[in-house]
């Protein structure tokens, strides 16, 4: 007999991620709890998922990797064909693209709820960039306003930077433990407690 998948408590991840505090001479970390993740799939040549877009007041990132933000929400186009938005607000705009693009409304587009697959971490404050080339290459740290799809210590992730000094990494949620193995260490060494 095969049990029916169920949505999977997240009581385990509760001290896999570390709550960096960010300090004057260093940048912090939080996993972000509340954050929502829909993934927008579409053919590169259909209107439908720009025009659900633009019915539910959202901003629509023309190249890939762009990102953009809207009340609280952001949209990073991760590859031609994908669009990933992210938000611990606006659940009404959220919800009207997935009512929009709900699978077989379009035949040429689809918005399907990534939430308990992808977990969202938060690293923010100063020197971001010197924490982050501990653990991708150089060249995939994103600037201001775009996204980079890398591998975060051999793992695949998507970092979406909406400001200086503010930088979201979204992961397979089952990776955590490892990701928080990582950024603990990495963040020791490059700040060390004087």
């Amino acid at each position: 007999m095969v049990e029916p998948l169920s949505r999977s408590d997240d009581s385990f991840m509760q001290d896999l991620v570390p709550w960096i505090t960010a300090l004057a001479h260093r940048p912090g970390a939080r996993r972000v709890e509340a954050m929502r993740v829909l993934s927008v799939r579409h053919f590169q040549a259909s209107p439908a998922a720009e025009t659900a877009f633009v019915q539910s007041g959202l901003a629509w990132p023309a190249r890939t990797l762009d990102l953009v933000s809207y009340q609280g929400l952001l949209a990073a186009r991760r590859h031609p064909e994908e669009v990933i938005v992210m938000g611990e607000g606006a659940l009404n705009e959220l919800q009207q693209l997935l009512d929009a693009l709900a699978p077989g409304r379009h035949p040429e587009a689809l918005a399907i709820e990534l939430t308990h697959g992808l977990g969202v971490i938060e690293l923010h404050g100063p020197h971001l960039d010197e924490w982050l080339a501990r653990l991708v290459d150089c060249s995939a740290i994103p600037a201001e306003g775009r996204a980079s799809r890398c591998r975060f210590i051999d793992v695949p992730v998507l970092l979406a930077r909406p400001a200086a000094e503010r930088v979201f990494l979204l992961a397979d949620r089952s990776l955590f433990p490892y990701l928080a193995d990582w950024l603990t260490f990495s963040h020791e060494a490059a700040f060390p407690e004087s």
